[in-house]
């Protein structure tokens, strides 16, 4: 079961990822939004844009370089750009994806 608001994963993009791919990631705040972007090409894990856009073989290597952990701060720094909220950068991981959730829910 998917918590919302989210974060979705579509290759390329501007962010550097596994095995030399590039991904750009977007927020999603419910199920309707979801299934939406879902049929548009965007994954749910950047491990699943990841083996959508490179070739097969490729695919088991970047498998093993990327983990389906939660996102980086420097993603979730990304995305509290993205949806303007103004950030302390003192904040600590927990305190940041907090923010980010509530600011979602807002949009």
């Amino acid at each position: 079961m998917t918590e919302f608001p989210t974060i979705v994963y579509k290759c390329p993009g501007q962010h550097f990822g596994p095995s030399g791919t590039t991904y750009k990631l977007i927020g999603v705040k419910d199920e309707a939004q979801l299934q939406s972007v879902l049929s548009d090409g965007w994954s749910e894990t950047l491990i699943e844009a990841v083996i959508r856009f490179i070739e097969p073989k490729e695919a088991i290597v970047a498998l093993k370089e990327v983990s389906n952990s939660d996102p980086t701060r420097e993603e979730m720094i990304q995305q509290a750009d993205k949806i303007g909220l103004k950030i302390d950068r003192r904040w600590c991981d927990a305190k940041l994806i907090e923010k980010i959730n509530e600011a979602m829910t807002l949009i």
